[in-house]
């Protein structure tokens, strides 16, 4: 599903961008002194009458799971309304019900009775992964749910197994779905969009993705470019997290959840369009920066910016959309 990198190349070019974001961007160091808490929940916006109705609408109309409305993209990239959120993302997964429950159940009671290599990691990562949501604090249900969904997965795909990060994604969908709809969407994006590539051994998938991510920032922000390389900031110092998490560890959760719902609808080229956005939207920021000022401000200023919806609004705007 993944777009060629010529392709990728040629849908960043002539996207009309401006260096009117930078003032919104300013910010006082003394508050950006901490990162922000894996998980954090801001405020879900509440749909309007009209927007529910609109989905509802959609919804209705959309019988066969295989061919999606032609109006599906534009009114993702506004966001689903999170009542509707979970309905959506099993339809734009494929997902059937009597699919989801006979897989889980034969996984599950498998993963349960077998030894799996990747359990000490998966148990590491529970107490990692969303310290700062309620539903995943020590000995709650999130965890347990979390660690059922982990280590179903790794059995039924030994290849990769489990992989630190995976859990965030998995973390997501459970704050949705329960845990037999959670793992079948996780595997839907796991296999089907391809994100299991970047886990493969040696991670070539994901140097690729590094690579071309580099070649559209020398095409459209070179300035940024010229200024990462003159303090010798490599791509994977501050994309790694975002792609293999699919930028689910450090954002808020309400910018997550509309992330998701464009990577579910556009699909794996999403990790670009965000990716590229947020450098745009950072341009201001990172060139008065040296190397461990940009190293922080990844790590604890960017996404406490999203905080601000308004921010979020902007970015998923600004994100190029497909040809």
């Amino acid at each position: 599903m993944t777009s060629s990198p010529s392709k990728l190349r040629s849908l960043f070019s002539g996207i009309g961008f401006t260096d009117d974001y930078s003032d919104d961007y300013s910010y006082t160091e003394s508050e950006e002194e901490e990162p922000l808490i894996s998980g954090t929940a801001d405020v879900i916006e509440a749909a309007t009458e009209e927007q529910l109705k609109v989905w509802n609408n959609l919804l209705d109309g959309w019988t066969d799971y295989c061919t999606r409305p032609t109006e599906l993209v534009k009114l993702a990239r506004k966001g689903i309304p999170n009542s509707l959120r979970a309905q959506v993302w099993l339809r734009l997964g494929g997902l059937t019900k009597k699919e989801i429950e006979e897989n889980y159940k034969f996984l599950y009671t498998e993963s349960m009775h077998n030894d799996c290599p990747h359990e000490q990691v998966i148990l590491w990562d529970l107490n990692r992964t969303f310290p700062g949501n309620d539903f995943f604090q020590e000995g709650r249900d999130g965890q347990r749910r979390l660690y059922h969904v982990c280590k179903s997965y790794a059995g039924s795909d030994p290849e990769v197994g489990y992989c630190q990060g995976l859990s965030f994604i998995v973390a997501v969908l459970l704050l949705h779905l329960p845990e037999e709809e959670t793992f079948a969407l996780f595997t839907v994006i796991m296999k089907e969009y391809g994100f299991r590539d970047m886990f493969k051994k040696g991670f070539q998938m994901l140097q690729l993705k590094f690579y071309i991510l580099e070649r559209i920032l020398e095409d459209q922000i070179s300035e940024l470019w010229d200024h990462f390389q003159d303090h010798e900031l490599n791509t994977h110092m501050y994309a790694s997290q975002w792609f293999l998490t699919l930028f689910s560890a450090k954002f808020p959760l309400g910018l997550v959840y509309r992330i998701v719902d464009m990577f579910l609808t556009e699909g794996p080229d999403t990790l670009f369009k965000i990716a590229v956005a947020l450098l745009k939207l950072s341009k201001g920021d990172l060139l008065s920066q040296d190397f461990e000022g940009m190293l922080k401000y990844f790590r604890v200023s960017l996404p406490k910016k999203f905080m601000n919806k308004k921010q979020g609004h902007r970015l998923l705007s600004t994100a190029p959309r497909s040809r």
